[in-house]
């Protein structure tokens, strides 16, 4: 049951008011019309916030159930509710609308012996709702093809806030059948933040009602979801159910693959198959064939009746063709066949709808084969047209060729059939007596035939039975009434209708992922641009969606893509951040931003060169003295760091590591043993102007190779990090901005690069 009065400790009043209650059916979900002069009274109230929530209340049996308003647009003193509130209230939509069934003569008489019935509503703050628990009252819930989908939607459309104990009726379309179905659920538990924390949407699957994370949400007896993040759980009534539930599932999927709706297999051949069935009339047999990559694309679909007749209906979308929708038929009296496109990249199951006609029960074989393979199809065509034409050939000698005997011929005016001459005017007598040109085609026929051959007056149509004239007309020339209401379409029509503009047609939104009635194509200029919605699409792809990236701008569904992208075209017009790594290449540390150097090296590797007396040396003499001493020693002597250091200007690593290659002159000159002082000093002159006393843009972007005394394990570690980013094709700047993003994680910080940072161009990287 909804809840009670007592409940309403979860909900803070503050406007009530008692109104009579009348259903309307318009209204689903929790939705309620009240009268115009209720606006007023509610809007002055500073204290009322949004979403306007209201309790509403049965006096008589103290039902309560909660609500929310979708117009101020009622009659006065009314109340125009949803047929679900209604259920909840204990009402019904009779008892409720007595006053307004009865004739103008009996008013007066009902008015005192049916009183209307009166509710009081009351206008209430809702706590915001973070878990909500449903139980599906029949065993079909298994059914749903998208759960999460169904119910979100649902929720979305017909309700603002939920009611412990009132129950849901939610619809679904199948995608195979097509046909809706109604699932109820009874909403058994529900919980509000309990203000410990606003994120605590953990799937809770114990059923105690305390607040199980901590105290962090409580249980409570209504709730409002609008712009909420509710986490929903199904839980079952009772295990029974459950097992039904699974095995109704179960006994579906086992029957569409055993009965006669089934997948066709192909022979082994390998480019055919077939199959034996039974249709009952008016009923439809379905089949699906999955489309072979190997083959050329183009399949032959046959349906031979050998007892009453069918029609074929073939389709590569429609899981389940029929005569208003499919891709491609044949309804003519008799044998059906249907060549049709299938490509398996697009295309990969041939759907094929088979209707039983003209018998109660009708008997068929569907063969379908696939044309060869495109190596064999040419030989395949050129043995047909050879075949053609040895017809064509044996047909123009009997009507046009003389006899073999070399007497003249004559054509018989009656059948046009060339005659020898010498039994010409006996044939003619003969043709005379029995045959009849149909004044039409000119094809002579039989006496006792001619009155079965027809030509259809609205198109190019004939045949010789009246039964396939009659089955024409009613199949092809017969409007059709489609659910939409249009009823002047006709069989070559209503598929095109169906499939691009019938309000009522069958799609799958792209946004809410459900199979939804399509409505009327959207003609707004957004729409068109974005390359056509139908008008579910354009009223669902309003909906916005906060982007993370704008700081929570709310951003409409159908402008995700162009925002997305907008997104990514900032990411490529924006700098690079300020390269804070030290300027020493065997260094991993990075430089200080509060003390700053000329040389742009970290405050370790700048120790050495510090002086109380660098102001004066405006022209960096003594630093570059200082800077080529080291240098010096470290080519001729080293720094003693046997095993730690790696500096391959370093006598100590010299004969260890050669990272150098031959158009490298100053790293193969490390490559060598420990170097002359001559030697040394020509490699110091080298290495000094790529330093920050180089001149030239080396001030802007100094390489020093000093050995390293002081290093930071991490730091150490985000250089490695740094040089695999770079390699992958980000700049430096970037590269350690991500890794201080994501905590040295090199992985993450790819990614996060490859969300935020453009990648480098080729002679384009700077420091």
């Amino acid at each position: 049951m909804p809840a009670t009065a007592a409940a309403a400790a979860t909900a803070t009043a503050i406007w009530t008011r008692s109104l009579e209650a009348l259903p309307l059916a318009a209204l689903q979900g929790d939705r309620m019309n009240l009268p115009s002069e209720c606006l007023e009274s509610i809007t002055s109230d500073s204290r009322n916030t949004h979403p306007l929530t209201f309790r509403l209340l049965n006096p008589i049996n103290r039902s309560t159930v909660y609500a929310s308003v979708r117009e101020f647009t009622a009659p006065e003193g009314v109340v125009q509710v949803s047929s679900l509130l209604l259920e909840c209230l204990d009402l019904t939509a009779d008892d409720s609308s007595k006053a307004t069934t009865t004739t103008a003569e009996e008013e007066e008489e009902e008015e005192e012996e049916a009183p209307a019935v009166v509710i009081t509503v009351t206008l209430v703050t809702l706590p915001p709702g973070v878990h909500a628990k449903l139980a599906p009252l029949e065993a079909s819930y298994l059914e749903i093809s998208d759960m999460r989908a169904v119910l979100e939607t649902h929720l979305r459309k017909h309700h603002a806030t939920l009611t412990k104990g009132q129950t849901l009726c939610v619809e679904d379309i199948s995608r195979v059948s097509r046909q809706r179905t109604q699932h109820r659920f009874r909403v058994v538990e529900l919980f509000a933040d309990g203000g410990g924390h606003d994120d605590d949407d953990d799937d809770d699957d114990d059923d105690d009602d305390d607040d199980d994370g901590g105290g962090e949400k409580r249980a409570v007896d209504g709730v409002v979801i609008l712009n909420q993040d509710v986490t929903v759980d199904i839980v079952p009534m009772d295990d029974a159910l459950a097992e039904e539930a699974v095995r109704n599932k179960f006994a579906i999927q086992a029957a569409a693959a055993d009965g006669p709706d089934g997948t066709l297999a192909w022979g082994s051949d390998g480019r055919s198959a077939a199959t034996t069935a039974t249709v009952a009339e008016g009923e439809y047999a379905y089949f699906q064939i999955p489309a072979r990559a190997e083959l050329s694309g183009e399949y032959t679909v046959e349906v031979t009746p050998t007892a009453g007749d069918a029609d074929l209906f073939v389709s590569t979308l429609m899981e389940r063709p029929t005569i208003q929708d499919h891709t491609k038929y044949d309804v003519e009296l008799g044998k059906s066949t249907v060549t049709i496109e299938c490509n398996h990249a697009v295309a990969p199951v041939l759907y094929i709808g088979v209707l039983g006609v003209d018998a109660p029960s009708s008997e068929f074989k569907l063969h379908v084969r696939a044309a060869p393979a495109a190596a064999a199809a040419a030989a395949f065509e050129v043995e047909e047209q050879q075949q053609q034409q040895q017809q064509q050939q044996q047909h123009q000698q009997q009507q046009e060729a003389p006899p073999s005997d070399g007497s003249t011929t004559i054509q018989c005016e009656n059948c046009h059939v060339h005659i020898p001459a010498r039994t010409h005017q006996l044939h003619l007598a003969y043709c005379l007596r029995h045959n009849t040109p149909c004044p039409t085609c000119h094809t002579a026929f039989p006496k006792a035939q001619l009155a079965e051959h027809w030509h259809c007056s609205f198109c190019s149509a004939q045949g010789t039975t009246l039964a396939g004239q009659k089955k024409h007309v009613r199949r092809m020339h017969t409007p059709l009434t489609c659910e939409c209401g249009a009823q002047t379409l006709l069989l070559p029509d209503i598929a095109a209708h169906r499939a691009n503009v019938c309000p009522a047609r069958l799609h799958v939104c792209r946004f809410c992922h459900l199979l939804v009635p399509a409505g009327g194509n959207s003609f707004t200029a957004k729409d068109l641009l974005l390359g056509g919605m139908s008008s579910h699409e354009s009223d669902c792809d309003a909906r916005t969606i906060e982007c993370r990236k704008c700081g929570g701008a709310n951003i409409q569904l159908k402008d995700v893509a162009t925002h997305a992208e907008m997104h990514r075209h900032l990411v490529r017009l924006q700098p690079a951040p300020p390269h804070l790594a030290c300027s020493n290449i065997c260094c991993p540390n990075p430089r200080s931003s509060t003390h700053p150097n000329h040389a742009k090296l970290c405050p370790a590797c700048f120790a050495p060169f510090w002086s109380s007396r660098r102001d004066d040396d405006p022209g960096r003499a003594r630093h570059a003295q200082k800077l080529a001493s080291l240098y010096f020693q470290q080519l001729t002597v080293g720094c003693g760091r046997i095993g730690v250091c790696a500096n391959e200007f370093c006598a100590t690593t010299t004969g260890k590591q050669n990272r150098g290659g031959a158009e490298e002159e100053a790293t193969t000159a490390a490559a060598a043993t420990a170097m002359s002082p001559t030697d040394a000093a020509l490699a110091v002159v080298k290495l000094l102007g790529e330093s920050s006393v180089g001149g030239g843009n080396n001030n802007n972007n100094p390489k020093h190779y000093l050995c390293v005394l002081v290093a930071d394990t991490r730091a150490l570690k985000r250089k490695v990090a740094a040089d695999w980013l770079v390699d992958m094709g980000f700049a430096v700047g970037w590269a350690l901005k991500a890794l201080i993003e994501c905590g040295d994680d090199a992985e993450a910080a790819l990614a996060w690069l490859g969300a935020n940072a453009p990648p480098i161009v080729a002679g384009a990287q700077t420091a």
